[in-house]
């Protein structure tokens, strides 16, 4: 049987990529293409508890809180994305590595981040493809403010603009190690999508 694919969605908070992760299911069930759909922060013990410091309701140290993240990428890998992977079923995931990246570097050095994923992440698993949703973050938080009743960790202005940058910066740093693929999300949800599926085809294999 041969391995699955792993393609990862990443973009800012208000990006629209839990609209394209959405599409891109229903392209792929009307194809009946096997694929797993998840996402990070996992379901699992460590992501459980990000999640409660991204909605504010616990305060972690921004080192800690980075460890938490490869923890719970680690526990993810090995207990739902190899299994999938395995059975030959693609896996699509909301968020991987290259977000922890970019969110963490806001508090902490780049390269502390990226040799963490070196020692810990990248040896068990590393994306066939990325793709990265660049939008504007102003438009990203008008999003936000518009479809959220509160704001978690991270959504402000001035933040957003701090992580598009260590995107972009993250990006650079991985170029030629990785296949990303950044598609400008300026457009509306429909376009966009036929753009991400186009790039696509060539590693789902359709």
């Amino acid at each position: 049987m041969n391995r699955g694919k792993f393609i990862v969605f990443e973009g800012l908070d208000g990006s629209g990529k839990s609209t394209q992760v959405a599409l891109l299911k229903k392209r792929l069930d009307a194809s009946e293409i096997a694929c797993h759909f998840t996402k990070e922060p996992s379901d699992g013990a460590a992501g459980r508890a990000i999640r409660e410091v991204l909605a504010k309701k616990t305060v972690l140290d921004n080192q800690a809180l980075a460890l938490l993240f490869v923890a719970d990428r680690v526990d993810h890998i090995q207990r739902e994305l190899l299994p999938a992977l395995a059975a030959g079923k693609h896996v699509v995931s909301d968020r991987f590595s290259l977000s922890s990246i970019a969110y963490q570097s806001l508090h902490m050095p780049m390269q502390t981040i990226v040799k963490l994923h070196e020692m810990m992440v990248m040896p068990l698993l590393r994306p066939d493809v990325t793709v990265f949703l660049d939008a504007p973050p102003a438009s990203c938080m008008a999003r936000i403010e518009s479809g959220r009743p509160q704001r978690e960790l991270f959504e402000e202005l001035a933040e957003l603009e701090g992580v598009r940058e260590n995107f972009h910066r993250a990006m650079a740093l991985l170029r030629g190690r990785e296949a990303i693929l950044c598609i400008d999300a300026a457009c509306d949800a429909d376009a966009l999508f036929e753009k991400i599926w186009l790039a696509l085809c060539r590693y789902i294999g359709v």
